[in-house]
């Protein structure tokens, strides 16, 4: 699992951002697990959602982050990529779905791939595409999580 790191938080800002106003106050300190292969991806993301207020964890594929759900229980949203190694993000959902303690969590796909948002659909399940705008990510679980909680 991937942690940011006091140290690692500007690598993955321009300069000329002031890191106090990154903070938002949707955050809450929401606890999200992201599922995703690309460190390319992960990093940034953990990096950036961490500066807005965010606890993201990162899991490097489907097994892992079922294993980390198993030992650390439920959090408030899961982000799934869904072109995963050895599992991909739709059977790593069936399989979260069908556990006591955390098949109850939201979760929002993520691809570059646009056949996947039609499958998502057909699902009746959350996609923001890749790359990541991250505001419409923000939005989106802010979305699902106060879902959640109602």
């Amino acid at each position: 699992m991937y942690e940011a790191q006091q140290n690692d938080l500007s690598v993955a800002l321009p300069n000329q951002v002031n890191r106090g106003s990154m903070r938002s106050r949707m955050a809450d300190g929401k606890r999200v697990l992201l599922v995703e292969d690309e460190e390319s991806i992960a990093k940034p993301l953990v990096k950036l959602m961490k500066l807005k207020g965010y606890d993201l964890i990162w899991a490097r594929d489907a097994f892992q982050g079922l294993e980390w759900l198993d030992q650390n229980g439920p959090v408030d949203c899961l982000f799934i990529d869904i072109m995963l190694p050895k599992m991909n993000g739709w059977e790593f959902r069936e399989m979260q779905k069908g556990r006591k303690d955390v098949g109850h969590i939201p979760a929002i796909f993520l691809s570059a791939d646009s056949n996947s948002a039609r499958e998502a659909e057909m699902r009746g399940e959350i996609f923001v595409a890749k790359p990541i705008d991250l505001s419409q990510l923000e939005r989106r679980l802010n979305e699902v999580t106060e879902t959640k909680g109602k």
